[in-house]
């Protein structure tokens, strides 16, 4: 059974999505079997796409674009092994907490935002940001270790059952009024 990874985002510069599928690349090189998927549109999707067929990854990457119907958005979360992420920028990605709302880990750069989510209740690894080579080694590490990954994923939804709507909107809102003026 392959590893199943997804992101779901916009394809832009902070998103970082050639590092992204720079990782995809490494662990298929390393004979991992994988199969990832990149929900979401943005001015760096054309250059993905290109990128996906340079590197012979078209069976192995799906790149849909944005997917409008939630459903079949939470079909594709449910069925994923884990949560890639590549972010360059401070920010405060939704898509991380819709990870763990579904269980999935979440395995990306690190930052004060990602740390964060997962300090205490786990759920996910962070590497340094822009490493994406350490990326590469931690996931491939999980593609291994069937019962870490498992009990990642158990940390993960435990972690996520706290994110309701309510508190995600509380929780940004408060980002918002302390770092904006």
């Amino acid at each position: 059974i392959p590893l199943r990874i997804v992101y779901a985002g916009r394809m832009a510069f902070e998103k970082a999505p050639g590092d992204w599928l720079n990782v995809v690349k490494g662990l298929h090189q390393r004979g991992v079997r994988i199969k990832a998927i990149w929900i979401g549109d943005g001015p760096l999707r054309d250059e993905f796409i290109q990128a996906r067929i340079r590197e012979g990854l078209e069976d192995i990457v799906s790149a849909p674009g944005f997917v409008a119907d939630r459903a079949q958005v939470g079909e594709i979360y449910r069925s994923a092994d884990l949560f890639l992420f590549t972010h360059l920028t401070r920010e405060s990605p939704r898509c991380l907490l819709e990870a763990l709302s579904f269980g999935i880990p979440i395995v990306g750069y690190d930052s004060a935002y990602a740390r964060d989510l997962i300090v205490d209740r786990g759920g996910g690894l962070l590497v340094a940001c822009g490493d994406w080579k350490a990326l590469t080694d931690v996931v491939a590490q999980l593609a291994t270790d069937s019962s870490r990954l498992a009990e990642m994923a158990r940390d993960a939804a435990v972690n996520g059952a706290r994110f309701t709507g309510r508190a995600v909107f509380s929780q940004r809102s408060a980002l918002i009024k302390t770092f904006l003026p």
